[in-house]
């Protein structure tokens, strides 16, 4: 999904609403609810090729949001590796001077966890907090 500087600033905006209007809980509930509506491709992709399946569609998608990251699928292992240098979102937030929602990162692993947990694909992602838009995610098969 390549989404304009307007999209990121109006979602991050939407996010501060809903936490300032009804509560964190509240985001976290509009995540889940956004991730059926827009993870249907990556569900797709993973549902094909597995792991290697989200390793291309994490390669399509942040390189035509032009992310500047490290993207590593180790077959052998089945792991899916993304360091992420510069988040293009808060690039784009920067661009508007517009502050990131404190908990901006966390749709990420909402979204993404949800869509795949399913299918018994664990999306894990450490937010690096020193440096706001970087971060790095780990996406494996889920044990147990």
């Amino acid at each position: 999904m390549n989404c304009s500087k307007e999209f990121i600033v109006a979602y991050n905006k939407m996010f501060k609403f809903i936490d300032q209007h009804k509560g964190e809980q509240h985001v976290i509930e509009f995540w889940e609810l956004l991730s059926d509506l827009v993870c249907q491709r990556l569900v797709k992709m993973a549902k094909e090729g597995g792991i290697s399946g989200l390793a291309r569609y994490w390669i399509e998608s942040l390189s035509e949001e032009g992310a500047d990251c490290e993207i590593v699928y180790s077959s052998r292992k089945d792991v899916l590796t993304i360091e992420m240098m510069e988040c293009p979102a808060y690039e784009k937030m920067a661009e508007a001077n517009e502050v990131p929602y404190e908990n901006y990162c966390g749709h990420c692993q909402v979204m993404y966890s949800q869509a795949l947990k399913p299918l018994g694909i664990t999306f894990k992602r450490t937010c690096c907090k020193q440096s706001q838009g970087r971060c790095f995610i780990e996406v494996y098969r889920s044990h147990g």
